[in-house]
């Protein structure tokens, strides 16, 4: 919106003086909503990477010594005992994390952009703390960017 109001004033030669008051809550508040559906998805993600080598590992466990699988930790076990339920459910929701990483994106250089901030350069950092699934970054990286602007 801002965009087009300054493109139709130029194009008008009209000068004009726009301020915007903006709070970081909102971001807060909007992540917040999204951070439960982001967690699962990074979490599932993880473990799809994870099936296969621990299925791996474990067959050529058991046809070593035909012992249980109880050296296995409990999270790779439960990994192994839920392998069928992790492939649909991931074959289900393939591009959820995707898409949930563009929303956050599309935010990230929305909220940026109203503030005058070009941050084309950090969107490969801004998918790293996606990923990393520490939320408190992501909030900093969002916020900070517009303070640190300020200062």
């Amino acid at each position: 919106v801002k965009e087009n109001i300054v493109n139709l004033a130029n194009t008008r030669r009209v000068q004009i003086e726009d301020s915007l008051v903006t709070d970081k809550d909102s971001i807060k508040s909007f992540l917040h909503l999204i951070k439960n559906k982001l967690e699962y998805q990074i979490s599932l993600a993880r473990k799809m990477d994870l099936v296969e080598a621990v299925q791996e590992i474990a067959m050529q466990q058991d046809n070593t010594d035909n012992t249980s699988l109880s050296w296995l930790s409990s999270e790779y076990a439960e990994i192994l005992k839920n392998q069928d339920f992790i492939r649909d459910e991931f074959k289900k929701r393939a591009k959820s994390l995707e898409y949930l990483s563009g929303i956050i994106t599309d935010l990230y250089v929305d909220w940026n952009r109203l503030h005058s901030i070009d941050v084309k350069n950090k969107i490969p950092q801004l998918h790293e703390v996606i990923l990393s699934n520490n939320f408190d970054n992501l909030i900093d990286l969002f916020i900070g960017s517009y303070y640190n602007k300020r200062s």
